[in-house]
């Protein structure tokens, strides 16, 4: 078999901001990984995760072999979802000393697309080939671009790669995904809005709210802060759509006031507040969106912990209920026709 490896060019990671590099070894990350200090709170947490994230390439080969670097211990297996032309194919569970990926294809080229985990991060050494097989990157630069930004609602580390929320209505809508889900760590920071600002965007949605409960926001700067976020994307992205999305149900947290000093119903307030804001500075497409929109009190029972979705068919809920109540916001016509597509 014959290996390639990043410097060859015939694959490319899809989704991710910026790559780190190794003797023969790749890392995606979801900031800039030679600006990382510049993220103090983030760089040593979510952010070299890969929930969203995608390996695409394409080849006629009927054995391939895809090699992971064991860096890092961990009990819980490694997962990730395998599609072959834009089909899904199968789930395979990586463990530590085991970190390579057998694939058998059909013979002909094939499309393959395989996502990351969304709770972990990797280091992709390579692939291989059969000797008389070809290999070509595979790029999707045509389709629409959605940057979201959230918590761990949003990452949603719990579920498989592929089912996780954003990525079932980025598949469903035909959409290239960054997901800025970053567990923990939502809290409207200012270089994650020039990060947004900077990066080609046909849409933008930011979950926000549930990660400033607890207190790193308080009720005095958590409003200003999600201005400065939303100004600081709009220096670049003037004119499309943003959707701005409260936080879902979580029962404990509904009128209980937290460490900001306000509760979830609070939350929902100020940011319905501040979209009627900016819409009344002239900003023409800004939408606010209501989290119990996605997951409200009846679909408590699909929250694992009173506060995430489950793994399935809370994922699988807020995918639909996102489709048909925010993007029908922010395109009507792409919710439409998306939710015909299978």
């Amino acid at each position: 078999m014959r290996s390639y490896y990043h410097e060859d060019n015939v694959f490319f990671l899809e989704g991710c901001v910026s790559l780190e590099t190794g003797d023969r070894w790749v890392s995606p990350w979801r900031i800039p990984f030679r600006r990382r200090d510049f993220f103090p709170f983030l760089k040593d947490q979510r952010v070299h995760d890969s929930p969203g994230v995608r390996l695409c390439f394409s080849t006629d080969s009927v054995d391939i072999r895809i090699k992971f670097l064991d860096k890092e211990s961990f009990a819980e297996p490694v997962k990730f979802d395998v599609f072959v032309n834009n089909k899904f194919s199968e789930g395979i569970d990586l463990y530590p000393g085991k970190m390579r990926m057998d694939l058998i294809g059909g013979g002909g080229m094939a499309d393959y697309m395989i996502y990351l985990p969304p709770d972990r991060a990797v280091w992709l050494e390579g692939i291989s080939i059969d000797d008389d097989a070809d290999i070509v990157t595979t790029r999707r630069p045509s389709h629409a671009r959605w940057l979201h930004y959230g918590s761990s609602i949003s990452q949603s580390a719990c579920a498989r790669p592929s089912r996780i929320w954003t990525v079932q209505v980025a598949r469903r809508l035909g959409l290239n995904l960054r997901n800025f889900g970053f567990g923990g760590n939502c809290q409207c920071e200012p270089m994650v809005g020039r990060l947004m600002r900077d990066l080609p965007a046909d849409y933008i949605t930011l979950k926000l709210g549930i990660n400033s409960y607890g207190g790193a926001l308080s009720e005095r700067t958590f409003g200003p802060n999600v201005i400065g976020l939303i100004q600081i994307i709009r220096d670049k992205h003037t004119r499309i759509p943003i959707g701005v999305i409260s936080p879902i149900y979580s029962p404990e947290r509904e009128d209980v006031k937290g460490g900001s000093g306000m509760s979830l119903k609070d939350m929902r307030e100020t940011l319905k507040g501040i979209v009627e804001i900016c819409a009344g500075y002239g900003d023409q497409n800004i939408h606010y969106i209501s989290g119990l929109e996605l997951l409200g009190e009846a679909d408590a029972g699909l929250l694992s912990d009173k506060l995430h979705p489950n793994a399935e068919s809370g994922q699988d809920l807020i995918a639909e209920n996102f489709v048909k109540r925010v993007l029908s916001r922010l395109n009507p016509t792409l919710a439409v026709h998306g939710s015909m597509r299978p």
